[in-house]
């Protein structure tokens, strides 16, 4: 995603310049020019600020001269998007129709399957190895996750869709492209999910919306946030309070119980004045 960034914002804006002459003024006209799309222009900034920094420790520009410094970013929408049961039939459906009419190869569609029924980052199932598939204890060994090495616990549906997959001779990779040596690439899963979201009518719904969509089921159960935070992989609970906060249904089934319980004492009280 940087380097697409980079490629399709950065090098256009600034490429025909030397890295020692970028000014703030430039920086702030390839941000204002972004200001449509509020968290990747922010994202473009942090990304130059780095540039800079770096820059700055290679000698190409004097220290304390990072261009970047008090650019202002933009105030971000919180955005929480996550699939309703009726939005995953229809992608469900779409899916399966174009793995029979062959638009879109079963290798991406299943790596998509596999972030659905998970709540994986793309990263990990994208360099998923068959040796770190643990079926007999039903998880998977991700060494290379963002947040350092973790075991991601399955359900039977995953293990079952993994069961069930073809294995490339000579690959490691449980997933991947025509090259049996590399993993699937980034660019076919995003541009496949691009399809399938047109097909399905829900054009706002990204491939990480999948994850969002794993952690608000696991919200709705009640469960608490650090088995969410177990689940999805977070290092800390805090990311994780927004999928037990999402939906009131948890909290309003407790609160039912809690107030039939309390509501039966007062009613026992009252039975024994009398």
């Amino acid at each position: 995603e940087f380097e697409r960034l980079v490629r399709r914002h950065i090098r256009p804006a600034l490429g025909h310049l030397k890295a020692a002459a970028v000014s703030r003024s430039d920086v702030m006209k390839l941000h204002g020019s972004m200001k449509g799309t509020a968290r990747q222009a922010n994202v473009v900034l942090s990304i130059l600020s780095k540039l800079f920094n770096l820059a700055e420790a290679w000698e190409i520009r004097p220290d304390g001269s990072n261009p970047c410094r008090h650019v202002q970013r933009y105030k971000e929408n919180k955005r929480e998007r996550f699939l309703s049961d009726a939005e995953l039939a229809s992608v469900h459906h779409v899916m399966k129709t174009m793995e029979e009419q062959q638009t879109i190869p079963s290798v991406v569609l299943n790596a998509i399957r596999l972030l659905a029924l998970t709540g994986c980052r793309l990263g990990e199932i994208r360099q998923l190895r068959w040796e770190d598939v643990d079926f007999e204890n039903g998880h998977l060994l991700l060494p290379d996750s963002k947040t350092g090495p973790r075991v991601h616990v399955v359900g039977m549906h995953s293990l079952a869709l993994l069961s069930e997959l073809p294995r490339t001779k000579g690959s490691p990779w449980v997933f991947c492209g025509t090259d049996p040596a590399a993993p699937l690439r980034k660019e076919r899963l995003e541009k496949a999910w691009q399809k399938i979201r047109s097909v399905g009518g829900i054009e706002d719904v990204r491939l990480h919306d999948l994850r969002h969509t794993v952690g608000t089921f696991a919200g709705q159960t009640g469960a608490n946030s650090y088995l969410i935070r177990d689940k999805l992989g977070h290092k800390t609970s805090a990311v994780t309070d927004r999928y037990v906060n999402c939906d009131a249904s948890p909290l309003r089934a407790l609160s039912n119980e809690v107030e039939d319980r309390i509501a039966a004492a007062a009613e026992r009280y009252s039975l024994a004045k009398l």
